[in-house]
C-alpha cells in the first residue's frame, strides 16, 4: 500500500510538473488579394497554418490554393521596434540544392508596439492584443517558383480576419513516465 501512495504522488508530481505542455495554434486568415499573378485582384483568400509550440515549428502553412514546399524552415518572431510579427514558413535554394524557392508568410502589424513581454507565439492568443491592436496594413502572403525565377506564383492580401484557437497535446512524457513506474512496481512486487 505504502508503494502504491508513493507511485500515486509521483504520479501526481509529474502530471503537475507537465502542466506546461506543448499547444498546437491553429490560426486562420482571410483577405481580399492586392498583387500578385495566382489570384484576381479583390479575389477572397484564406490562409491557415498549424505550429507546434513543442517543436517551435509549423505543421502545415497554406494559402488559397497553394502549401509551403516541405523542408520548410519555421520563423515565428516580433521584428525589432515591436510593431511586427511575422510568422513565416520558407525554402530557399540559397546555399541548398532546393529545386524550388517558397515563402509563407503572415505579418500582423501593431497599431502600438506589442507587448514587450510577449513573443509572436504567444501574442497569437493573446486576446488584449489581437484583434484590438491590429494595424490595418497586416497582410499574408506567398511566393512559390522554380530556383531559377520561372514559373513563378505568387499572392498578397491584405488582412480581414484572424481566428486562434490553442489545442493542448496529449502529455505523452508524464504518459510514458507513468508506465514506466508502473511497470516498474508492478515487477518489483513479483
Amino acid at each position: 500500500m505504502k508503494r502504491l501512495l508513493t507511485l500515486a504522488a509521483a504520479v501526481a508530481a509529474v502530471t503537475c510538473a507537465m502542466t506546461a505542455q506543448a499547444e498546437i495554434i491553429d490560426a486562420t486568415f482571410t483577405g481580399a488579394v492586392d498583387a500578385g499573378n495566382a489570384y484576381a485582384p479583390g479575389t477572397t483568400l484564406t490562409g491557415n497554418f498549424a505550429y507546434n509550440t513543442d517543436t517551435q515549428s509549423y505543421l502545415y502553412f497554406n494559402i488559397g490554393d497553394y502549401n509551403a514546399v516541405p523542408a520548410f524552415t519555421s520563423v515565428a518572431q516580433i521584428v525589432a521596434g515591436q510593431f511586427t510579427a511575422l510568422y513565416e514558413a520558407q525554402v530557399t535554394s540559397i546555399g541548398t540544392a532546393s529545386a524550388i524557392d517558397s515563402a509563407f508568410t503572415l505579418d500582423l502589424e501593431a497599431v502600438t508596439q506589442w507587448a514587450t513581454a510577449t513573443n509572436a507565439v504567444a501574442l497569437l492568443t493573446d486576446g488584449s492584443q489581437l484583434p484590438s491592436n491590429l494595424d490595418p496594413s497586416s497582410n499574408f502572403s506567398f511566393y512559390i517558383g522554380n530556383a531559377d525565377g520561372s514559373n513563378i506564383s505568387s499572392a498578397t492580401a491584405g488582412l480581414s480576419s484572424l481566428t486562434v484557437t490553442a489545442v493542448p497535446l496529449p502529455p505523452s512524457g508524464a504518459m510514458m513516465l507513468v508506465g514506466a513506474l508502473a511497470f516498474g512496481m508492478r515487477k518489483r512486487s513479483r
